[in-house]
């Protein structure tokens, strides 16, 4: 019925590896709205690693949890496994997911030289899926465009708002 926690609650009661994997895809993003960082990761640990494998969703959101959290290593490891995971099955929805993840802990902290190239592949194979929201596909976008104005680029960062038709008030 949209209640997030009670979901992730009910579902590690039930004890099936399927079906918790299931609803913590499902319920991660709104838990990471909700703050529910700690209940994510407690959750991904009821989890058999074999799942991980099939989903790479899973270990992108132990990536973002882990980000907000501000465990920047274990983030990126994550992030990293999700990428090589949607790279083996031609994923470019979690592709884009995952660079856009790395690229956000660089952004984090404070270094847009790296954050440049991920955002770049995270908009490139955002372009090749029709699953991303256009929220999402903006976000990107407006990251992007910011990121090359804090790297002193405001040249290439107009162009690019232009080109996108992205509105300059970013």
């Amino acid at each position: 019925k949209g209640d997030s926690i009670h979901s992730i609650y009910h579902a590690l009661q039930s004890e099936d590896p399927h079906f918790i994997s299931q609803i913590v895809m499902k319920t991660a993003p709104n838990l990471l709205k909700l703050g529910q960082f700690d209940l994510i990761m407690e959750s991904l640990k009821a989890i058999p690693s074999d799942y991980f494998e099939k989903y790479p969703a899973l270990y992108y959101f132990e990536g973002e949890a882990n980000r907000y959290r501000a465990y920047y290593e274990k983030s990126k490891q994550a992030y990293q496994k999700s990428l090589e995971l949607a790279t083996s099955n031609n994923d470019a929805f979690y592709m884009s997911y995952a660079h856009a993840g790395l690229a956000h802990i660089y952004l984090d902290t404070i270094q847009p030289g790296l954050a440049d190239p991920h955002l770049a592949k995270a908009i490139a194979f955002a372009n090749q899926t029709t699953t991303m929201s256009q929220s999402d596909m903006y976000n990107l976008k407006r990251q992007f465009a910011e990121n090359l104005v804090n790297l002193g680029k405001t040249r290439e960062a107009k162009a690019f708002i232009e080109e996108e038709q992205l509105p300059e008030s970013l």
